[in-house]
């Protein structure tokens, strides 16, 4: 058996910061949803880290957007 380190990228919003605005649902719907007045995560998990996800922390007016990189262990199981 074998296998390889994969950085997984995770997309998080900090509820105690989050003002509600919305900038972040409508810049990146796939990723976020308001919920009541805060804004949600509802795919934390990226393939990619895209331009919109970038765009998403850089636009929220208190920095309440954050990726982060995670290491995950991918086993590769031979025949």
């Amino acid at each position: 058996m074998g296998g390889f380190l994969f950085i997984m990228p995770k997309i998080k919003v900090d509820p105690n910061k989050c003002i509600g605005c919305g900038i972040c649902a409508t810049t990146c719907p796939d990723v976020f949803k308001m919920l009541e007045d805060k804004a949600i995560v509802i795919k934390p998990d990226l393939d990619e880290i895209k331009e919109e996800h970038r765009e998403s922390v850089e636009t929220c007016p208190v920095d309440a957007i954050s990726i982060e990189e995670y290491p995950v262990n991918v086993i590769s199981i031979e025949e």
